[in-house]
């Protein structure tokens, strides 16, 4: 006779994978910013998008950096102000100061509607004179920025389920500290420097509650992203 407690369990295997988002350079040559006041209409504009997490994986935060590079600060000029907007919403702003060379600026938020049209508008203006640039990259994704720890995604486990996860966490400079948690307690954790690290398919048991991926990282500018999770559970 068969096992009716083994016949009766259902195996669900759950995939997301958002990656990091990318404009690309959005000067395709040399350009002088002239204003010296926010403009009325974007020096810069991208449509771009978050994919969509499917049913039992939340994503609790998201991230973008603004790279832009200053070839040139014109007689009185010092400072490069910048407003990025996302859905007509500003979300990053601040000024670039002299000397030139590559400036970033980066900030981190809840979920911005992962799954949605994001358009991204960049207005530039110089604090007096002119100023010139010939590189402007956005670039953003499900997870942290800088080194305040901060939960990216979390999944909702079933009750009685028993989970197991893979994971590929990935960052673009220094060391990167990610966090595996069941309802708020540590069951994993990995401090490796300088390399982007895949968390390999490992039992986590649970009765119910969140199973909880936290990133960090050890430079204000530096990003941790989500590339891809997948989780299996058995109930």
């Amino acid at each position: 006779m068969a096992d009716s407690g083994t016949s009766n369990r259902k195996i669900a295997k759950i995939e997301y994978t958002p990656g990091l988002q990318d404009t690309g350079d959005l000067e395709a040559g040399t350009k002088t910013v002239t204003a010296t006041s926010k403009p009325g209409s974007p020096d810069y504009t991208s449509e771009e998008s978050l994919a969509v997490p499917p049913e039992g994986i939340v994503v609790d935060r998201t991230f973008g950096r603004l790279d832009i590079n200053i070839t040139a600060f014109n007689a009185g000029a010092t400072k490069l102000n910048f407003s990025l907007e996302i859905n007509g919403v500003e979300k990053l702003s601040g000024f670039m100061d002299a000397p030139v060379g590559g400036k970033a600026a980066s900030s981190a938020w809840g979920d911005l509607g992962a799954g949605g049209a994001w358009t991204v508008t960049i207005y530039l203006w110089a604090d007096q004179d002119t100023i010139e640039l010939d590189a402007v990259q956005f670039r953003f994704g499900v997870g942290n920025k800088g080194t305040t720890e901060s939960q990216v995604v979390h999944y909702v486990c079933p009750l009685g389920a028993i989970v197991s996860d893979y994971a590929k966490l990935c960052r673009n400079e220094s060391d990167q500290h990610p966090r595996l948690r069941m309802n708020g307690v540590d069951i994993w954790g990995d401090d490796t420097a300088g390399s982007d690290i895949t968390r390999e398919f490992s039992a986590a048991y649970a009765l119910s509650g969140n199973l909880e991926w936290n990133f960090t990282i050890d430079t204000e500018h530096g990003m941790n992203w989500l590339d891809k999770i997948v989780v299996v559970h058995v109930t």
